[in-house]
């Protein structure tokens, strides 16, 4: 009780210190709580590092088991495959071998027989050689037969130009300029000279070598016939007869190609468009036609050059009465064109 008691009269130094120790703490308070929020951080800090490099420990032992593993069956099934191809390709090298072999043996055997290829080479060689001969002989006469018809052209060709120089023949009286005085023989020429016969014009082999070998021979042009009078040659005649007819721009256009052109663009203004109802927008009212004071009036106007320009509608009058003259008549008027 005594306890009490004394407590009790120190409670105003207990609460003073209180207050004290009180105002000392939230002094500290914040930075205490900064140091053990720091202290906390890196201690959770240390045991986060400490979890994760474990995890990436215990990961990459896992990582490099299952990647070793993966690699060593990939190697197997590789290591397979190139054995079987080894394999595959050495088979197919022995079975080429054994094939080419086997084939060899029985196309000798039973198909091409050496002997009687032999034997047929030769006959072959022979029959060459006799083929050959006979190409030489052909050769040898074809030869024969273009040197005969060379010398026989060659021939024709003396006797045409010897049948046209009968003039150097000598004569009882003049000897020729091929039979010379001085000579022991006559030249071979004088006497072809004599043997020819002398061609006339009017011989018809004359005519034929005269317009095929001395007018073509100089290179002359051949003549042409020409129609006498104003006509024109064939070819140009049939030239414009056939000539193709180049029409022009206005010949080449329809004469109805406008009215077609419009009623084209109306089939298809008409086809393009989506409804029948021309399109009216539904912001646009109708707006009533309202008449001005000269066009309400019941003698409505003609539209000009529709019916008559000067003369009247009596159609559109209210009296069947013509207008009554205030002026009369004035005869002069009336005898125009009748005084003479």
């Amino acid at each position: 009780m005594a306890s009490f008691v004394k407590l009790w009269c120190s409670k105003h130094k207990l609460i003073d210190d209180l207050i004290d120790a009180t105002r000392e703490a939230e002094k500290y308070r914040n930075t205490e709580y900064r140091a053990v929020v720091v202290i906390q951080s890196w201690y959770r800090g240390v045991r986060v590092k400490a979890l994760i490099k474990h995890l990436h420990e215990a990961a990459s032992v896992i990582q490099r088991c299952f990647r070793g593993f993966r690699a060593r069956k990939t190697y197997r099934i590789k290591l397979k495959e190139a054995v079987n191809k080894m394999e595959g390709k050495h088979y197919y090298i022995m079975a080429t071998i054994i094939q080419k072999t086997w084939r060899g043996y029985w196309t000798r055997k039973y198909e091409f027989n050496y002997y009687a290829r032999k034997k047929y080479l030769e006959g072959l060689a022979l029959k060459n050689e006799f083929v050959r001969h006979r190409l030489a002989e052909v050769e040898k006469k074809l030869q024969e037969e273009a040197a005969q018809n060379r010398e026989k052209a060659l021939q024709e060709k003396l006797n045409e130009k010897a049948s046209k120089l009968h003039y150097l023949v000598s004569t009882q009286q003049i000897p020729g300029i091929y039979n010379s005085p001085f000579n022991k023989k006559p030249n071979q020429i004088e006497n072809h000279l004599k043997e020819v016969k002398i061609a006339t014009l009017k011989s018809k082999s004359f005519k034929h070598k005269i317009s095929n070998s001395s007018i073509n021979s100089v290179g002359l042009p051949p003549l042409q016939v020409k129609q006498q009078g104003p006509f024109q040659s064939p070819e140009n005649v049939y030239r414009q007869r056939y000539k193709e007819i180049n029409l022009s721009l206005r010949a080449e256009t329809a004469y109805t190609s406008a009215d077609d052109t419009r009623r084209y663009m109306k089939q298809l203004e008409k086809r393009m468009q989506i409804q029948d109802k021309p399109f009216q927008p539904f912001t646009q009212k109708p707006v009533h036609y309202e008449p001005t004071l000269h066009g309400s009036t019941p003698f409505g106007r003609i539209a000009y050059g529709t019916e008559h320009f000067r003369e009247a509608n009596h159609d559109l009058d209210k009296h069947d009465k013509p207008f009554q003259a205030v002026v009369g008549q004035i005869e002069l008027f009336d005898k125009v064109g009748n005084s003479w």
